[in-house]
């Protein structure tokens, strides 16, 4: 199936929920990816990872690395 993208450049402020709907698979789960920067305007921060969620999963995201990587 091809990727879709969900929630793009948005602006999102710490400790906010976002629930997003995604299409599992025959055995109830479906695969995310996410990418995140900082922008506090001081020291900038990137975050990113992506597997696999069932129902009702938590996906923390989070940019508390270097954006060099």
């Amino acid at each position: 199936r091809p990727r879709h993208v969900v929630l793009e450049n948005a602006h999102i402020n710490g400790f906010t929920s976002v629930p997003v709907n995604v299409i599992a698979d025959a055995a109830g789960h479906a695969n995310i990816a996410w990418i995140a920067t900082s922008t506090d305007g001081v020291t900038v921060k990137c975050g990113h990872d992506n597997g696999r969620v069932a129902d009702d999963s938590a996906v923390n995201v989070h940019a508390d690395t270097s954006c060099d990587a």
